[in-house]
């Protein structure tokens, strides 16, 4: 029997937060439509929600810059999941991670 879910169902598995962020999701991501179940009542499939979270990259895809990297790469570094990396890398002139000293550049 196919399951059908609601919006507060989708808040409760902490799959959206609000109604506008739902409509960002469909129009930018590409999460499913759904359809009415009243003029005012939303649901949808609970296998095509689950087909669309699992196809979500699992990887960042955003480029990261800055401290931002800096801070990834040192998480990669101490967790083991950079192979071949024994330190990461450094920061660029005046950019720091939270709560450190700022480099100064190297003539």
């Amino acid at each position: 029997m196919t399951q059908i879910l609601r919006f507060h169902d989708l808040k409760a598995r902490g799959i959206v937060r609000n109604w506008p962020q739902l409509r960002r999701m469909q129009l930018l991501y590409g999460f499913p439509t759904g359809f009415l179940l009243t003029p005012n009542v939303r649901g949808w499939v609970e296998a095509e929600v689950d087909q669309w979270i699992a196809a979500r990259p699992r990887e960042i895809s955003v480029r990261l810059k800055g401290g931002a990297k800096v801070r990834h790469a040192r998480k990669l570094a101490a967790s083991g999941s950079m192979p071949g990396a024994t330190e990461p890398p450094k920061a660029a002139p005046g950019i720091t991670a939270a709560g450190e000293e700022p480099v100064e550049p190297a003539e």
